[in-house]
């Protein structure tokens, strides 16, 4: 089984206990590497992708490697997808996170103030270790150490605020799905060259 948190500044990929965080900037040529040794070692009949919204990049270069994986492996393969805010949502539901969060979308500094029981979120700018203590701030790489943030520690642990929280993924209801789709929020500007 694999875990893939495509919707951050990076891609963190567990493969069993084993972390692997993947740079944005050289994606294109190390995470298809990173995905076929690893299912050359090692039996993956599932994947678990936290998917959206992150990265314009790792949305759109993650979603392309893993589909082809899918498409080549379907046979042996369950490619599961949650969004983060449905992730956050069943978390909050149980009791584990605050109600409200700062749930990054593509740069740090540009987030969602996710207010859970409404669900309802408001656009907020500045640095996310400045806000109230009450509130959860979603999993990204920072070089700051941010009391509140997640942290993913294995394919089925996060911690927050001090304490080990187990995912168990069947309690999400998902279905295995055939390609990911990638929400990017500000889609790409293509032009036209007219000759």
């Amino acid at each position: 089984m694999l875990f893939i948190n495509i919707s951050s500044d990076k891609i963190y990929l567990f493969d069993g206990n084993n972390l692997e965080i993947i740079e944005s900037r050289s994606l294109e040529q190390s995470f298809p590497v990173i995905l076929k040794n690893i299912y050359d070692k090692k039996f993956i009949d599932k994947i678990y992708v936290l998917n959206w919204p992150g990265s314009f990049t790792s949305l759109r270069i993650a979603t392309l490697c893993l589909n082809m994986l899918n498409f080549l492996f379907s046979d042996k393969i369950d490619l599961y997808s949650i969004s983060k805010i449905d992730f956050y949502k069943s978390l909050v539901s149980k009791w584990y996170l605050s109600t409200v969060g700062f749930i990054f979308i593509w740069q740090k500094k540009n987030i969602w103030k996710y207010d859970f029981s409404k669900d309802e979120y408001e656009v907020v700018t500045g640095e996310l270790w400045t806000y109230n203590w009450e509130y959860f701030v979603d999993a990204f790489n920072t070089d700051e150490k941010i009391e509140n943030q997640i942290a993913f520690l294995s394919y089925d642990k996060i911690s927050f605020r001090w304490k080990e929280i187990i995912i168990d993924w069947n309690e999400f209801d998902l279905s295995p799905i055939k390609s990911l789709q990638p929400n990017y929020m500000i889609w790409p500007n293509v032009t036209v060259k007219s000759f």
